[in-house]
């Protein structure tokens, strides 16, 4: 019951997000704007991204995987609407990795989400 509800809440507030204020829905888009992570990590790129993979699914999220030439993006979401996105890319000491999400009203609900990927830097 608790599931379906957050689906319902998290669905509605994507639909909502994207009808009211323009939010990105793809990787272009998510691009443009600030993300909510940006820091380096001593991991590799596919260490980081195999950890937030298993992070999201965990949580029932469907997941797509975008190789690029240096490093890779997963996104999550429904309906070709991206709501989650991680791009993670090579660098010298290990891999950049720039988390990019629909900034909640309720704070608490970014502070969660940032803390549970900073698990896996």
């Amino acid at each position: 019951m608790i599931t379906s509800s957050f689906s319902r809440l998290a669905i509605g507030t994507a639909l909502v997000c994207v009808a009211v204020s323009g939010c990105a829905t793809t990787p272009k888009g998510w691009r443009k704007k600030e993300p909510i992570i940006d820091v380096p990590s001593a991991k590799s790129v596919d260490e980081v991204i195999r950890c937030v993979s298993d992070l999201w699914q965990s949580k029932g999220l469907t997941l797509s995987y975008l190789p690029r030439s240096n490093g890779g993006t997963i996104t999550s979401g429904s309906n070709d609407v991206v709501v989650n996105m991680l791009d993670v890319d090579k660098v010298s000491s290990g891999s950049r990795i720039r988390y990019y999400g629909v900034k909640s009203i309720w704070s608490k609900a970014n502070a969660k989400e940032k803390a549970e990927i900073e698990t896996c830097l």
